[in-house]
């Protein structure tokens, strides 16, 4: 059991529909939270909460957007931050088969816009009126538009019965998922021209942590090779404190979020993810970066190793290896402490204890 809701809306034609002439009164919303996702394939089923009994047509499979593999190959570097993602995104923009935005640090991220945007764009609303008569003039005067208001599963059925409502929730989202695909590979296959890569099979952006960008683009996309980054959480400490300017409290509260998601994705071992520590990126990079090439399908990858003009400018300590175990003299023994305490199961699973 998920959740439930009361059925006391009224819809025109439902009393009729349920053999009860002029009691209309027995529609219902129920919104998800957080939303379902469109990358994940669910059963959904509406049962009487007293009785157990499915409703009239309460059963249903949501069926998640599925992509044909793309032309060039997404691979996703995966990570909070202040793990190495710009020294393995260099790495990588000087592979002539990888396409890679060439804009230092490679925050470029047009695969999680679109995925985003689909996120946005796709999914039914359940409040608001019957028309939206402002909704063009709000949308150009802030530069931002949001989901269809006009994307109303009661309306759908009311102006064009079941037909309207599987367009919206099985063709609309295909259509736009394709159109979406299509702008990436434009995009990179510009990128590929530029740069003179025309060997190039693979397509390389940074990515966050959410499911839903990492979900999303597998869906969008097709299959990716993923490398998620991490690194000593007491060093992680030090970096966020330097580079974004946090103090301790929301440091802690940016780690106690990330650190558990590194462990599930260890967990689940993924045939298309890996996971890569910081600290062999820097100390190991020519082992380190052979055996990513060998996950991905690279030959070549680590040619060219050096990272120390890259690390000037976005890194905060002098070189690479200073800032490997510099806890040790930028921590206080409170915050060691505290990460010992909280981060003790990831240290010791990749071992850092």
């Amino acid at each position: 059991m998920y959740g439930t809701c009361r059925a006391d809306g009224a819809r025109e034609g439902l009393g009729e529909f349920l053999g009860q002439p002029g009691n209309d009164d027995h529609a219902f919303a129920y919104k998800f939270h957080p939303a379902l996702s469109l990358y994940r394939e669910y059963r959904l089923e509406i049962r009487n909460a007293d009785t157990g009994e499915l409703v009239p047509s309460g059963a249903r499979t949501i069926h998640p957007i599925h992509a044909t593999q793309s032309m060039l190959a997404p691979i996703l570097v995966t990570s909070r931050g202040r793990a190495g993602t710009t020294l393995l995104m260099k790495q990588l923009l000087g592979h002539p088969e990888v396409a890679v935005a060439d804009t230092i640090p490679f925050e470029v991220e047009i695969m999680t816009y679109y995925v985003t945007a689909l996120s946005v764009l796709l999914p039914p609303r359940f409040d608001g009126t019957h028309d939206d008569p402002d909704m063009a003039e709000a949308a150009l005067e802030t530069g931002q538009i949001g989901r269809n208001p006009w994307n109303r599963p009661a309306l759908h059925y009311t102006v064009g019965g079941e037909e309207l409502e599987r367009l919206y929730t099985e063709s609309v989202p295909l259509r736009m998922a394709s159109l979406f695909r299509n702008i990436v590979l434009d995009y990179y296959g510009i990128v590929a021209r530029k740069s003179e890569k025309r060997q190039a099979r693979f397509l390389a952006e940074k990515c966050g942590l959410s499911d839903n960008t990492r979900l999303g683009i597998r869906g969008l996309m097709g299959e990716v090779k993923e490398i998620v980054l991490i690194r000593d959480p007491r060093d992680f400490l030090c970096s966020a404190k330097a580079f974004w300017k946090f103090d301790s409290e929301r440091a802690f509260a940016t780690m106690t979020d990330v650190f558990p998601i590194y462990m599930r994705l260890a967990a689940q071992a993924a045939s298309d993810t890996i996971l890569v520590r910081y600290e062999d990126l820097v100390a190991k990079s020519r082992e380190t970066l052979e055996r990513i090439g060998a996950f991905i399908g690279l030959t070549g990858l680590g040619a060219n190793v050096e990272t120390g003009q890259m690390f000037q400018g976005h890194g905060t300590s002098a070189s690479p290896s200073d800032s490997i175990g510099r806890w040790r003299r930028d921590l206080t023994p409170d915050e060691i402490g505290r990460c010992n305490e909280r981060f003790g199961a990831f240290m010791e699973r990749f071992h850092y204890a």
